[in-house]
């Protein structure tokens, strides 16, 4: 589990959310397992309050030494980075390119297969009730020495080809899970 921070307006480094790593082979190397690696958010962790892009969000990585380090990530079209959004506006994923070194970093990439598309989840029957966990923020405490994440636990409490109203968006298509979480109201101005 990563962690994605921006700058505020002092210019500290203040955590603003979560994302994983999607590691799609090079079916052209066949004697190795080289990966193209794509950071995969929420496409709101990297836009302000306006849901302009920021030009640059900075990655907290765990190290092979046991610790962290700090992955600079532009996100400025100009410089040749493209942030990949559904095609639906209300779909909040957003899709980044990266280049890392899995030599320094500890790159805990998900194979693309594990993606479970509509007619997997229909496939495998998942539905209401269903048990679900997800990694996720505390952001009172991200850990000292390298990133902690916490979990939750829940069900699944609708999944409906309805949409949903939902906030300003209006009706958009969700998957409803109860689970405990713990939120922290912030500013998410940034000057990056």
């Amino acid at each position: 589990m990563e962690f994605v921070f921006i700058k505020n307006d002092k210019g500290e480094l203040v955590a603003n959310g979560t994302c994983f790593l999607v590691g799609v082979r090079n079916p052209a190397i066949t004697n190795a397992y080289y990966y193209y690696y794509y950071l995969v958010t929420a496409k709101h962790v990297l836009q302000n309050t306006n849901g302009e892009f920021f030009s640059q969000v900075v990655l907290r990585m765990n190290d092979r030494k046991g610790g962290y380090g700090w992955v600079p990530i532009s996100l400025d079209p100009t410089n040749g980075m493209r942030v990949f959004t559904h095609k639906d506006p209300t779909v909040d994923i957003a899709v980044v390119e990266l280049a890392l070194n899995d030599a320094i970093a500890d790159v805990p990439a998900f194979p693309a297969q594990f993606i479970a598309s509509k007619e997997v989840v229909q496939n495998l029957n998942v539905r209401e009730g269903d048990d679900v966990f997800f990694p996720g923020l505390f952001i009172p405490f991200y850990g000292n020495s390298n990133n902690v994440p916490i979990y939750r636990f829940g069900r699944i409490s609708t999944m409906t080809e309805e949409k949903i109203p939902w906030q300003k968006d209006g009706p958009v298509s969700l998957y409803l899970i109860e689970a405990q979480s713990f939120g922290v109201q912030r500013d998410r101005k940034s000057v990056v």
